[in-house]
């Protein structure tokens, strides 16, 4: 047994397939690989803001806004059991102008990356207070010295830096959450266990956890990913769904769905399969 993982020797990682079944389990539909160990896209759901209730647009794991006074709030489906997973995202902010009657007004981006109770509510305007762990990159307001990357622990601001506007040190950067152990540690462009965190959060998560984002103005969330995942898990979306049963656009989607799962191991191959009806 690896140090950590309960896989065999020569197994990478943990490996089942879904099978998505027929009303009749005569046929599978999608076979989909649930993997632990590995990095899968992060699926938002956009809880407020333009186009609530729907899921990230564009490729998973990628928020965007373009548009003065935006401002989008979304959550994870994705849930953080325990220790051990990671969770990173490339966060870009930038000042926008809106021309209005009297003159430019100045809209400054936000792009928001953070961790919070399962629990929780998202909504618009949620207080930093109830976000455990946040990670913000913020647009040059015309004020400070430029734009501004911020960390925070329930509403308290722990770690912040400057620079100019067309320095790229941190800006269009990925951030990593790690959590390890009894510490939840953020990285800037993490390449490996050696890379220097930012910042060691030191208190004990609340688990689980869901990942919160944010943004607004001219902002970006892009390339939003979760990986080492305690339990095996993976995302069987309302599309995906439509495409397998030939429903169309205002269709209601099925009441019931059949699966088939089961352990595949590259030593003793396919394992026992379970069905079920969720």
């Amino acid at each position: 047994v690896r140090d950590g993982l309960p896989v065999p020797v020569g197994e990478e990682a943990v490996k089942f397939w879904i099978e998505v079944l027929s009303a009749d389990k005569s046929a599978v539909l999608r076979p989909m690989p649930v993997i632990t160990g590995m990095t899968m896209p992060l699926l938002f759901k956009i809880i407020a803001g333009a186009a609530a209730g729907t899921y990230s647009g564009g490729k998973y794991g990628d928020l965007v806004t373009l548009y003065p006074t935006q401002d989008v709030y979304t959550e994870s489906l994705q849930r953080i059991e325990a220790s051990g997973p990671s969770a990173e995202a490339k966060l870009t902010a930038a000042q926008q102008y809106l021309l209005g009657g009297g003159g430019a007004t100045s809209h400054v981006g936000y792009a928001d990356f953070g961790l919070v109770r399962a629990d929780a509510v998202v909504r618009s305007g949620m207080p930093l207070a109830e976000i455990e762990y946040l990670v913000r990159v913020k647009g040059d307001d015309g004020v400070s010295s430029g734009n501004v990357l911020e960390l925070y622990h329930r509403g308290t601001l722990v770690y912040s830096e400057a620079w100019d506007t067309y320095n790229a040190t941190a800006n269009g950067k990925r951030y990593r959450y790690t959590l390890s152990g009894s510490e939840v540690r953020v990285t800037r462009d993490w390449q490996n266990s050696s890379s220097r965190p930012l910042w060691v959060f030191e208190q004990q998560a609340p688990y689980p956890l869901k990942i919160y984002s944010r943004v607004k103005d001219a902002a970006y969330v892009e390339e939003a990913t979760i990986g080492g995942l305690s339990q095996p898990q993976t995302v069987y979306s309302a599309a995906q769904i439509r495409e397998d049963f030939n429903l169309a656009p205002g269709d209601p989607l099925p009441a019931s769905i059949n699966f088939r799962i089961y352990q595949e191991s590259s030593v003793v191959g396919r394992g026992r399969e379970l069905e079920v009806t969720l």
